[in-house]
C-alpha cells in the first residue's frame, strides 16, 4: 500500500567459457548459458497473489546476462568444439544431432533436481522445466529465450493472480544479452546472436490472471539493440507488459 520502487534492478550473470578439449577428452565444452534476470523490482514465485495499491514503479531495470563461448576441441586436426552458449538449433534439427555427434547440452542447468527447492518441496509440477524433465529428461533447460531480462518492474511466475489498483509503471525496461560463440570445427554459432527480452515494465508467466484497475503504464521499454550482424530483428516483446501463454490480463 502506498509504496515506491524507485531505480530498483536485477542483472543476470555471463555464462563462463567453455573447457578447451584435451587428450582425455578431445571435445571442446559448451559454452554456459546466461543469467536470467527477472523482475527488477519484485519477483512473485510461483501461485502468488500480492496486491498493490497506490504503488509507483519508477526508472528499474531487468538485465540478462551473455552466453559463454565454446571452448576448442584439442587435435590435429582439431576434434569438434563446444557450442556457444544459448545457441539451440530447432528441435528437428538437434534431434538429428544425436545420431552425429552429441554434446550432451540437453541435461540442462538444472539436469536431475531442483536441490532445496525440490526437498522443500516449493516447486512447481506444472513448469515447464519440470515437465521436461520428467518426459524428456534430454530436455532440461527452459527455452534459450528465457535466459534474459523479463519484467523491467515486476515478474510474476506461472499462476500468479496479483491485483494492481491505482499503480503506475514508468521509466522502466529490460535487457537481453548475447549468446556465446561456437568452438573449433565450424560450430555454431559462428558469431553472437542476440537473447531477446520482453516486458518493459511487466512480465507473466504462462497461466496468470492479473488485474489492473485504473493504472498508469507509460514509457516503458523492453530494448531493441541488435549485435552487428543479427539472424533477424525480432528481438523485443512487450515494451509495456509482455505474456507468456494461456494468462488473463484483466484491464479496468
Amino acid at each position: 500500500l502506498n509504496c515506491t520502487f524507485d531505480s530498483c534492478s536485477v542483472t543476470g550473470g555471463d555464462g563462463g567459457r567453455g573447457s578447451n578439449g584435451d587428450a582425455g577428452h578431445p571435445y571442446g565444452f559448451d559454452g554456459g548459458w546466461a543469467g536470467r534476470a527477472y523482475g527488477g523490482a519484485v519477483y512473485a514465485a510461483w501461485h502468488s497473489n500480492p496486491i498493490f495499491t497506490d504503488c509507483q514503479f519508477i526508472n528499474c531495470f531487468a538485465r540478462g546476462g551473455n552466453g559463454g563461448d565454446g571452448g576448442t576441441g584439442a587435435g590435429t586436426p582439431p576434434a569438434h568444439g563446444g557450442r556457444g552458449g544459448n545457441w539451440v538449433w530447432s528441435q528437428t534439427i538437434e534431434e538429428s544431432l544425436y545420431w552425429t555427434w552429441w554434446d550432451g547440452w540437453e541435461w540442462g542447468d538444472k539436469f536431475g533436481d531442483y536441490g532445496w527447492f525440490r526437498w522443500s518441496g516449493w516447486y512447481d509440477t506444472e513448469d515447464e522445466w519440470y515437465q521436461n524433465y520428467v518426459y524428456d529428461p534430454y530436455d532440461a533447460y527452459y527455452d534459450y529465450w528465457k535466459y534474459t531480462g523479463l519484467g523491467g518492474a515486476f515478474y510474476a511466475e506461472a499462476d500468479c493472480a496479483p491485483i494492481f489498483t491505482r499503480c503506475t509503471f514508468t521509466d522502466n525496461n529490460t535487457y537481453g544479452g548475447d549468446s556465446g560463440v561456437g568452438g573449433s570445427s565450424g560450430v555454431a554459432p559462428s558469431r553472437n546472436m542476440d537473447i531477446e527480452t520482453a516486458g518493459g515494465a511487466i512480465y507473466f508467466s504462462y497461466g496468470s490472471s492479473p488485474e489492473f484497475y485504473d493504472c498508469l503504464i507509460r514509457n516503458n521499454t523492453a530494448d531493441t539493440s541488435t549485435v552487428d550482424n543479427p539472424d533477424d530483428y525480432f528481438v523485443s516483446f512487450g515494451g509495456g507488459i509482455g505474456f507468456d501463454k494461456d494468462s488473463t490480463p484483466k484491464f479496468v
